[in-house]
């Protein structure tokens, strides 16, 4: 386990097997000889699409809120969610709800953004089981 912030290359690593093993039409994701449980490839889909939905909020606010570009806006928001500390230098001219989203990116990168989710979610531990369902998907 890391404390630094952002999408791990383990978490990049089973996506791209959980595909690959998806278009092979394999029953299991398998990295060296060794099989990763649905709930690991579960959990990293899970923290991918969370953390790119985070950037993309993020920078539509930003967007509304700066007078600057796009690529320098982008730039600031995964630095600050990925709590690594760089800039293109826009950062010192932030307005108020700008420095906001700045401060609570850095917040969500340092907790985690799962785990930052499980905080505001409080999912409750029930013993309920639904019935599967198969449906087309793409």
């Amino acid at each position: 386990m890391s404390t630094a912030s952002g999408l791990k290359i383990t978490t990049v690593v089973v996506l791209l097997m959980a595909t690959y093993a998806y278009l092979r039409c394999r029953d299991q994701v398998a990295i060296g000889h060794r099989q990763i449980s649905p709930e690991t490839v579960f959990k990293a889909l899970s923290l991918t699409v969370v953390y790119f939905f985070t950037v993309m909020l993020a920078t539509l606010i930003l967007t509304i809120t700066e007078q600057a570009n796009l690529t320098d806006i982008t730039f600031e928001a995964v630095s600050a969610l990925g709590t690594v500390g760089l800039s293109r230098g826009i950062t010192g001219s932030l307005s108020e709800p700008g420095e906001a989203v700045i401060i609570f990116l850095m917040l969500i990168g340092r907790l985690g953004p799962l785990t930052f989710l499980y905080l505001i979610a409080r999912p409750k531990r029930e013993n309920l089981k639904y019935a599967k369902a198969e449906i087309q998907v793409g």
